[in-house]
């Protein structure tokens, strides 16, 4: 890899404003759990597998969203 590719990158571990706050890096993690969840609820496992992601350092972590049904 050439050395441009590589300070090209290094932007990816730079600060970024978001709103009212400033993420840590412009790393971010798309919903990756939906079939983890049965009945769509989130659990423990759900939880502590986004948590080990925040904690090895993504910036954003998009959440998973669940359906509401129309009764």
């Amino acid at each position: 890899m050439s050395d441009s590719k590589l300070h090209n990158a290094d932007v990816l571990f730079q600060s970024f404003p978001f709103g009212r706050v400033t993420l840590p890096n412009r790393i971010v993690m798309a919903p990756m759990t939906r079939n983890q969840s049965p009945g769509n609820v989130p659990g423990a496992e759900v939880a502590a597998y986004y948590r080990r992601r925040a904690e090895g350092g993504v910036g954003l972590i998009v959440t998973e969203g669940s359906n509401q049904s129309a009764y």
